[in-house]
């Protein structure tokens, strides 16, 4: 039960620690790293089309 616990906690913390890095990063730059729709399956030249437009 011991190697749950600690397996979750560690988890926890890295999770934590990633999203933290993800808001720090947005804070820095004004831009959000994650793309919505960018994802597998999806077409590059859409989500070049949107890069293009959000530094127009």
């Amino acid at each position: 039960m011991e190697h749950w616990v600690a397996t979750i906690g560690i988890a926890f913390v890295l999770v934590t620690l990633a999203m933290a890095a993800l808001g720090i990063g947005w804070l820095i730059t004004g831009k959000n790293r994650l793309k919505k729709g960018c994802g597998p399956g999806k077409t590059v030249k859409k989500c070049e089309d949107e890069d293009k437009d959000e530094h127009s």
